[in-house]
């Protein structure tokens, strides 16, 4: 189930985001009202998200969507690949097709980002200006 039932389609927002639209998807899916925002709104933000690199975030709204409707298997996926590490970022979220897929500096930058991120967490600082 892609559309809601008010005016919000996330069959459109999953689309600009397949598109490499973020920042369209990104203005539609933040006018959703709040009533409308379940386990779907909450997978298309997690998604959006790693799409533009906040991992840490992205979980969170992908761990709210596993919450509201745990029997989804879409939504486990993207859990389950996200726990698996910073590589997976790349090559499990991005929705491009064709010769645009991720080169391996991409992943590189995606894996440094996120020890970095993880590093902050517990105390430290991989890349002392991030």
């Amino acid at each position: 189930t892609y559309t809601s039932s008010g005016t919000t389609s996330f069959a459109e927002i999953r689309e600009l985001i397949r598109a490499g639209r973020y920042s369209e998807a990104e203005l539609k899916i933040d006018a959703t009202p709040a009533g409308e925002r379940g386990a779907e709104w909450n997978y298309l933000k997690g998604c959006l998200l790693v799409q533009r690199g906040y991992y840490y975030d992205a979980m969170k709204y992908i761990e709210v969507a596993c919450y509201l409707d745990p029997g989804n298997a879409e939504y486990r996926e993207a859990k389950r690949r996200m726990e698996e590490g910073g590589k997976q970022y790349g090559s499990g979220y991005r929705t491009t097709t064709g010769s645009d897929s991720f080169c391996s500096a991409c992943d590189c930058c995606s894996s440094l980002i996120c020890a970095d991120c993880c590093c902050e967490c517990m105390g430290g600082d991989l890349i002392p200006c991030c």
